[in-house]
């Protein structure tokens, strides 16, 4: 069973973008997909005066500027909405906003781990 981020990374993978690219485009397993949307990021965001940084703090500020491969909830409300229905306790204003604070790192995260596991 995947976690709730690793499920929102799943269900947020749209090579729609990408149909000029045979390599990328296709209906492929899980861990395809994954490692296409990796080669992506490196692509498109990865060089030589940031490859130093560490890959999942670079994945999620590639992830904050909404990437079209990988169209993740990024407004507030939606977000809340998402992990509400998912039984998340965010019954008061501040377990919302430490949600909201963690929300982009932690789908960073979900995204190595279904890289490095599938």
């Amino acid at each position: 069973m995947k976690t709730f981020y690793e499920q929102t990374i799943i269900d947020s993978i749209d090579f729609s973008g990408y149909e000029d690219d045979a390599d990328i485009f296709g209906d492929y397993p899980l861990y395809t997909n994954i490692q296409n949307v990796y080669s992506i990021f490196k692509k498109e965001y990865v060089h030589k005066n940031n490859s130093f940084m560490n890959e999942e703090i670079l994945f999620k500020e590639w992830l904050q500027g909404l990437p079209s491969v990988l169209t993740v909830p990024f407004m507030n409300y939606i977000i809340l909405e998402n992990a509400k229905d998912k039984d998340f306790d965010l019954s008061t204003e501040n377990k919302e906003e430490r949600f909201l604070d963690t929300y982009w790192s932690r789908l960073a995260h979900a995204f190595f781990t279904l890289k490095e596991n599938l």
